[in-house]
């Protein structure tokens, strides 16, 4: 499972969305608040507050309720891609 946190106007979430699109793989966006400072939440499930973040979120069938809200995996369950670097992993996709 793919969660994307994201903004509609940056261009580097406009780009994994197009890239996630393509490749076919599904994924939920999730929108974070527009000012950095109040993404407390993002920073506290993933380390950061820029965006795009994709995350993995690995846990076994029935431990992930993603319409729960972000990240209802248990620790460990999750792996995060970090601004910057997720079209680099993108790209290896095909």
């Amino acid at each position: 499972m793919l969660q994307l946190f994201q903004t509609e106007w940056c261009r580097g979430s406009q780009r994994v969305r197009q890239r996630l699109t393509e490749l076919g793989l599904d994924f939920v966006a999730r929108q974070v608040p527009e000012d950095p400072e109040e993404r407390d939440v993002l920073e506290f499930h993933t380390g950061v507050r820029s965006v795009p973040v994709l995350v993995f979120v690995i846990a076994p069938p029935g431990k992930a309720n993603l319409d729960a809200g972000p990240l209802r995996a248990e620790p460990g369950h999750f792996h995060v891609l970090e601004p910057g670097k997720i079209e680099e992993q993108l790209a290896g996709l095909s």
